[in-house]
């Protein structure tokens, strides 16, 4: 976990157990419960307390987005590609709700595991190559690598339904 996100996860902590002293002061009785949930919190600072920063000489990875290898990447380049074709209606088919840009692909990015900005680079690299329905990005103009030619080959010809139909089975399982 990194520096910041263990310095706000404590004053998160932190700010827990104040409102929970500001509560247990207005009541009379502090029932075992609050008492528990106090206990609780305790032991969360304890452990955000302790040094998590690795030993010295130890290589640390990007955990969002280490090397993407094996169905994840598959998984990441299928969406990019149906983003490229179809935009963010794609997505609000699957789940039934409008997002705008920013919100599919951060739920997106989410679901995969991988990061918004890999995600969306991803989806410029195709731009250029795939026949857009729902847009008229012109995206990077640069040739593409043996991996995405796979890609658009095996998904270009299919139909929007049997696509939606693969993303279903990918987001919702």
């Amino acid at each position: 976990m990194g520096t910041t996100a263990q310095e706000e996860l404590k004053k998160l902590v932190k700010d827990c157990k104040s409102e929970l002293l500001n509560h247990t002061l207005q009541n009379d009785a502090v029932s075992p419960h609050i008492k528990q949930i106090n206990a609780y919190l305790d032991s969360c600072l304890a452990i955000l307390e302790k040094d998590l920063t690795p030993a010295k000489g130890t290589r640390t990875i990007n955990v969002r987005s280490p090397k993407i290898t094996g169905g994840s990447r598959d998984n990441i380049l299928f969406f990019a590609f149906c983003m490229s074709k179809f935009d963010t209606a794609f997505v609000n088919s699957i789940l039934g709700r409008i997002l705008n840009q920013t919100e599919a692909f951060d739920y997106l990015a989410d679901s995969l595991d991988v990061k918004v900005a890999t995600l969306r680079n991803y989806r410029d690299t195709f731009d250029s190559h795939v026949q857009q329905k729902r847009s008229n990005r012109q995206g990077w103009k640069k040739p593409l690598n043996s991996e995405f030619k796979y890609v658009i080959g095996k998904y270009d010809d299919k139909s929007e339904s049997d696509l939606l139909s693969t993303g279903k089975d990918i987001l919702l399982g």
